[in-house]
């Protein structure tokens, strides 16, 4: 009969020791890699990219906001704020020939993770623009923009996107030079300016009230209109200068 092998057991012990020892090492490093990653400043971070877009300095500004993204929670608001400033960059680094396609899907899973945010209202609204804002030789298709306008408006009334929402779409309106449009314009103006006389974009809705009259040939009124934008523009520079 040939002879039992005998298990080596120093060495299997030794190899369990081995493994275990690999095994911790691979923890610590990607524990240490995990913490590296993480931003503790977010704010500032996210603060630094918009500087940096300002300057025009765009892939700068994108790694800003990528390292944000890759080192905050998914569903805090950091990430969110991060996934609106790369939007904007896609969007706007060669207006209007961005990247279309990127900034939209960026700005629709805001839309979706936080639907109630300001973030995505500002997101429908740069979704509408980019409708709104076509390339030279081009031509919007209005009606669908215009109705844009007015569902962030609808669903916003509250928030300055969707004042601004409103303006542009009001805009669109004046922009036809009819009286049928005019009419409705100066209808819905004088609803917004009753409701929101506080608003950001007052004057800007006291001045689109005025291109309202001088199409329906009030003079009166569109003078009076033009007084009030003015004073709503005084009257913001003034709390500007407190600041």
């Amino acid at each position: 009969t040939s002879k039992s092998v005998r298990p080596n057991r120093p060495f299997q012990i030794l190899i369990v020791v081995l493994t275990l020892i690999t095994v911790s090492f691979a923890a610590v490093f990607l524990l240490i890699e995990k913490k590296k990653s993480e931003v503790e400043k977010p704010a500032e971070e996210i603060a630094a990219g918009w500087l940096q877009f300002k300057m025009g300095e765009y892939k700068q500004a994108a790694r800003f906001f990528q390292k944000v993204l890759d080192g905050v929670p998914e569903n805090s608001e950091a990430r969110i704020q991060a996934l609106f400033g790369l939007g904007y960059i896609q969007w706007l680094k060669q207006t209007p020939y961005g990247e279309k396609d990127v900034a939209t899907k960026l700005f629709n899973e805001i839309i979706v993770k936080s639907p109630d945010s300001e973030y995505a209202a500002w997101s429908k609204l740069a979704l509408a623009r980019m409708k709104h804002m076509v390339a030279t030789g081009e031509t919007p298709d209005y009606p669908t923009v215009r109705k844009m306008y007015q569902e962030i408006y609808e669903q916003y009334p509250k928030k300055t996107a969707g004042h601004e929402a409103f303006v542009c779409m009001i805009g669109i309106y004046l922009a036809s030079f009819t009286k049928e449009d005019a009419e409705l314009a100066k209808e819905k103006l004088d609803e917004f300016i009753k409701v929101n006389p506080n608003s950001p974009f007052i004057s800007s809705a006291w001045g689109l009230y005025a291109c309202a009259c001088e199409t329906l040939g009030l003079k009166r009124e569109m003078l009076d209109a033009k007084l009030k934008e003015l004073e709503n523009r005084l009257r913001f520079l003034v709390r500007l200068s407190k600041h």
